[in-house]
């Protein structure tokens, strides 16, 4: 069984590295898990902007968490602040 941590830590990956990008911070992930995550398996990472204030820096991405069969493993959102609003 693949521990709900990890599935977390690919969040945090996909964000600190792919969007928003290095200018991004973190402030807070809600997850909620819908079903367990058996090794090995394949993933797939889905994260949809749903807001974005210019006025605080901040970004919301709506996130997803399925296995290859299409089964939701985890869903949740994701709050950013922003270093650096000349990206948009």
């Amino acid at each position: 069984m693949v521990h709900g941590a990890f599935l977390m830590a690919l969040v945090s990956r996909l964000i600190g590295m792919e969007f928003p990008g290095p200018q991004a911070v973190l402030e807070r992930m809600d997850m909620a898990f819908r079903k367990p995550c058996y090794a090995p398996c394949r993933i797939r990472l889905t994260a949809t902007v749903k807001q974005v204030s210019e006025a605080v820096a901040t970004v919301m991405l709506e996130i997803v968490i399925s296995a290859a069969d299409g089964g939701v493993l985890a869903s949740g959102k994701t709050w950013h602040r922003l270093l650096g609003m000349e990206r948009f």
